[in-house]
This record gives structure tokens, sequence and C-alpha cells, in this order.
């Protein structure tokens, strides 16, 4: 019997403080620069089967996804609303390191697509103002709120899908009622291709 993917005790925080995710920042530096062994693919499929086994509609999404993806459509599936995707962000934003590794291959694809995509888009763009629109516990709130007032560096754990529309950013926390433990928060966030950060492109053409 597969263990459970994730502990159901565990605290998924989006926003960390930079000083506190330097752990995580490394693994992933890793991750993208090291290219991850050739039957790294064959293995994430084998392990997400035996967990999956006996659900027909994941199953079938990770036929379709061993028997499409490449390195080319990464970010298709990452953007395409399936487990691949939701799984992946949910290993980000709780730190699970065994999820994480297994996603070695797609974590590597997918930054080496954005980052000559990026290198491209600085030659055409110097700038973008996105929406991000998400589901955040208090007490992630109450850190970012600290960040500003203490002048503290943020870590962002997860890859942002951000959009260029307020609009359909909103409609990720629109009907959300908050509670004691939950709110939902609409981000602004300016990007300056002349600054140098990690890379960041407009994929809508491939989603």
């Amino acid at each position: 019997m597969i263990p459970e993917l994730f502990n159901t005790n565990n605290k998924a925080f989006t926003m960390n403080i930079l000083r506190n995710d330097l752990w995580l920042i490394r693994l992933l530096y890793v991750l993208i620069h090291q290219e991850p062994p050739a039957n790294s693919k064959e293995d994430f499929v084998h392990m997400f089967s035996l967990y999956y086994k006996g659900n027909s509609s994941k199953e079938e999404e990770l036929k379709t996804f061993s028997d499409t993806y490449n390195s080319s459509n990464v970010v298709y599936w990452y953007t395409e609303n399936t487990f691949i995707f939701s799984v992946f962000n949910q290993a980000l934003r709780e730190r699970n390191i065994p999820i994480i590794c297994a996603y070695h291959f797609f974590i590597y694809d997918l930054y080496q697509h954005i980052e000559r995509a990026h290198q491209l888009f600085n030659k055409t763009t110097s700038s973008m103002h996105v929406y991000w629109g998400q589901i955040m516990n208090k007490m992630e709130i109450e850190r970012i709120k600290d960040s500003n007032k203490f002048d503290l560096r943020l870590s962002n754990s997860s890859m942002l899908s951000t959009s260029l529309d307020h609009t359909a950013a909103s409609a990720f926390i629109e009907g959300y009622k908050p509670n004691d433990d939950y709110h939902g928060v609409l981000f602004e966030i300016e990007c300056n291709t002349n600054l140098i950060s990690r890379p960041f492109v407009e994929v809508s053409k491939e989603s």
C-alpha cells in the first residue's frame, strides 16, 4: 500500500520569509540546473499509478501524460487542470521534499523552457502588470504584513500563474467566504524586465 502523498497536518504556505526558505531555494536551484536521470518520468508515472490505482479519472490523466508529455509541451501540462499541476504546487507549498524531487524532470523542463522564452521576451517588453488571486490562511497574510513592516524579503514557494486580466485573476477568489482562518487575496504585481529576477514570461498561447 502506497502511503499518503501529503501529511494532512502540514501547513501550506505560498509566501515565507526568505531566510526561512533558503534550503528550499537551494534545492530548487539544484533541480533546475542539474539534468534529471533518464528514467525520471517513468519513475514518476509508476509512483502515481500506484497512488491513484482505482481512481479512473486520475488513471486516465496519468496515461495521457505518460503517452504525450515531452519537454516541448511542459507549459501545457503545467497549466492544464490535472493533478500534475495541483500536486506540484501543493508539494511546493508544503515543502514536501520527496514529491518535489519526483517532479525533478518536470521542474527542469519547465524552468529551461521559461528561461529561454524569458530571454526573447526581454527583447520586446520592458515591463508588465499582472494579477494573482490566491486563498491564503491568516498566518500567511500576517507574515506578508510583517515583511512590509520590518522590511523583510519574502520568498515565493510556488510557480506563480498570474493573469494580465484583473477580472480573470479575481475569479479565483470570488465567491469565497472569508472565515477565521482563510481569506481571498488579490495581488497586483509589476514585473520589470530590467531587474535581475527569476525568469517570467507570458504563456497564454501555449496553455
